[in-house]
């Protein structure tokens, strides 16, 4: 074999202590003999191996995207790779024209799997320019660690930010639609995927799909009446829609083809009873290979409905009143209905039974025959004893019929299960109290107080309740002329015996009445249910208070006001004296009769003798909280005569 020799001009490297040299190409690969000479002739015989290889070919990578966060692992196939310590995969990036800062390139290391298949986990990018919704990268495969290939072949790494779920729970049973939002997201080649973990490892996948930016770059009318574009969000998507799986232990949904359901730990226990559970929501651009979280925080939870309390039971209907909502917690059991397949699992077990019991009903009638004809072959013809067996098979059957018969008074099966329970609730971003009654919904938000354990919430203005304030303080301010006067003080008119109108446009105020609410509960604030009711009472109008002059504490006074509005006598109050000189406040309580609203003056601090210091304002509360800005009522107090 004809020996080939390559000649390569080198030199020394001092800093290294070496010999340096370009290696001339060579066919085909194979290991060669490297040697050293300084003077052109006289060559080392140290017999140093180098290995010619076949340059490797890059054909594609999966997943073609990842999160920026690196921590994806790529597999890159082609052709030609070689296991070496030295195998080295480029990732560099590649920035769009007119974006902030430089580009970077990574040499991480390279796994191999075969001579057409290696992978590498992606390095972690980040971007000098956020509002790149991703940034390429070329991958290039060294098996030297040096010489990488220029394939041409990107990788995305996409700069997904997840903000909000929508709602940010779900009951157990799963099966609601929710949004993850997020910026930046974009159409990717793999699978979408969400996933729903658990802090001790137990988590569900399901499919996702992009939900479109139906605003972005959405036309509006300015106020000249000029039509402009205008856009809240530049990105294509707002987010990624998918149905809740069930979180209670139940088999995962079926998900894409190639795509593996997550396997429960061995020490997975999935709870049974009531009680709410908190996880973390993450979302895969790249068919599961990797996941993106930004602690997302979720809530799965298994409820009872009945048994809450109000801290009030008053609301005033101008708005404003705070309430909390606190749980009952019953001492026994709450009967649950059982689940569909824990029903069909009974029914499936019953008609196994039956089954059962009709084979062996069988195999001992046969039996019976059987036994019959032995007793012909030994006895030959023998009339009693077939006798014999006819009543003994018509009393089977007699007793088999009333078996029957009596089976059918026997009560079902209980298909209920039992549950001890236990405090449940919670708030998340997206949880509501709605407030119903005549045929109008008002929707506030609540807020879960952990040291109370309840609901807080701030009851809304019934609709009209602010016109219909406005209106009375104008009528207070303006009061008719005596002659127009003939409207109650709650904005009613009076007809005339023909039904004609005889009241002055300046009566014909807004009406304001009690009304009783529904409350309804929704925690992912869409599925409500009714807790209780609370009623929204308008503020009393107060016209006069008599004794006005010369009153003194202990005074049983009365506010005239109209008190059908607010539910009639009998209603509490409470009544606010202002003492005017001090600007001290005294709230008593005060009780609706069917002329107005008493109550009694208390002891008020004031030097009596003085004539200044006498008068005092009044202002009423149905809520004790939020009072009455009428400021037409006032009265004076006893005088006291100061003994020389």
């Amino acid at each position: 074999m004809e020996e080939v020799v390559e000649i390569q001009t080198g030199y020394y490297d001092s800093e290294i202590s070496a010999v340096k040299c370009t290696t001339p190409p060579w066919f085909p690969a194979e290991n060669v003999t490297v040697e050293i000479t300084v003077n052109g002739f006289d060559y080392t015989a140290n017999g140093n191996q180098f290995s010619y290889y076949n340059t490797p070919e890059i054909v594609d990578v999966s997943p073609t995207s990842g999160p920026i966060s690196g921590g994806s692992v790529l597999t890159i196939r082609g052709n030609n790779f070689i296991e070496t310590d030295s195998l080295k995969v480029r990732i560099s990036t590649v920035l769009p024209e007119g974006a902030v800062g430089q580009p970077e390139t990574f040499i991480v290391d390279a796994k191999f799997i075969s001579s057409e298949c290696i992978e590498c986990t992606t390095p972690s990018i980040k971007l000098d320019d956020d509002s790149l919704s991703y940034v390429s990268v070329t991958v290039d495969v060294a098996i030297n660690g040096l010489d990488f290939t220029d394939a041409g072949v990107t990788f995305d790494m996409l700069n997904i930010h997840l903000t909000k779920c929508v709602p940010a729970c779900c009951s157990r049973e799963g099966g609601k639609e929710i949004i993850v939002h997020g910026t930046h997201l974009c159409e990717v080649d793999e699978s979408i995927l969400v996933k729903f973990v658990y802090a001790d490892g137990r988590s569900r996948i399901v499919s996702g799909e992009l939900v479109p930016n139906t605003s972005r770059n959405s036309v509006v009318v300015n106020g000249e009446g000029e039509k402009e574009q205008t856009s809240i969000s530049e990105d294509d998507f707002i987010g990624i829609s998918c149905i809740v799986p069930p979180l209670d232990g139940s088999k995962n949904p079926a998900l894409p083809s190639g795509i593996t359901a997550p396997e429960d730990p061995e020490d997975a226990v999935w709870p049974t009873e009531y009680g709410n559970e908190a996880l973390k929501v993450e979302i895969s651009m790249n068919g599961g290979v990797d996941f993106i979280a930004d602690e997302l925080i979720f809530t799965s939870y298994l409820g009872f409905s009945d048994g809450f309390t109000t801290s009030r039971s008053v609301i005033s209907a101008l708005g404003n009143t705070p309430f909390e909502l606190k749980q009952i917690i019953p001492d026994e059991p709450i009967v649950a209905e059982e689940t569909k397949d824990e029903k069909q699992a009974v029914v499936a077990e019953e008609e196994e039974g039956k089954e059962d019991n009709a084979v062996l009903e069988e195999t001992e009638n046969v039996e019976v025959e059987e036994e019959q004809e032995e007793a012909k072959d030994d006895n030959g013809e023998n009339t009693e004893q077939e006798e014999e067996n006819e009543d003994t098979n018509d009393n089977a059957e007699a007793k088999r019929l009333a078996e029957e018969s009596m089976n059918n008074f026997e009560p079902e099966p209980e298909t209920t299960k039992k549950l001890m329970p236990k405090a449940w609730l919670f708030s998340c971003a997206d949880t509501k109290v709605r407030l119903s009654g005549n045929g109008v919904d008002m929707i506030i938000p609540a807020e879960y107080d952990a040291e109370s354990d309840c609901l807080r919430c701030i009851a809304p203005a019934l609709p009209g309740a602010a016109d219909w304030e406005q209106a009375m303080v104008n009528y207070i301010k303006n009061p008719p002329a005596e002659e127009d006067e003939g409207g109650d003080d709650n904005g009613a008119t009076e007809d005339g015996e023909d039904g004609e109108d005889t009241s002055t446009a300046s009566n014909k105020l807004p009406n304001l009445d009690k009304q009783t609410l529904t409350i309804s509960l929704a925690v992912d604030g869409s599925t409500y249910f009714d807790i209780g009711k609370i009623d929204a009472l308008p503020m009393p109008v107060v016209k006069a208070i008599e004794p006005s002059e010369e009153v003194s504490a202990g005074t049983e006074v009365l506010l005239s006001c109209n008190v059908a509005p607010i539910g009639g006598p009998g209603v509490p109050i409470t009544v606010r004296i202002n003492h005017i000189k001090s600007c001290e406040s005294y709230d008593v309580k005060g009780e609706t009769t069917s002329d107005g609203i008493t109550c009694k003056i208390p002891d008020i601090r004031c030097d009596a003798s003085n004539g200044d210091e006498l008068e005092c304002t009044v202002d009423v509360s149905v809520d004790g909280l939020n009072f009455s800005i009428w400021g037409n009522i006032k009265f004076n107090l006893m005088k006291v005569e100061v003994e020389e």
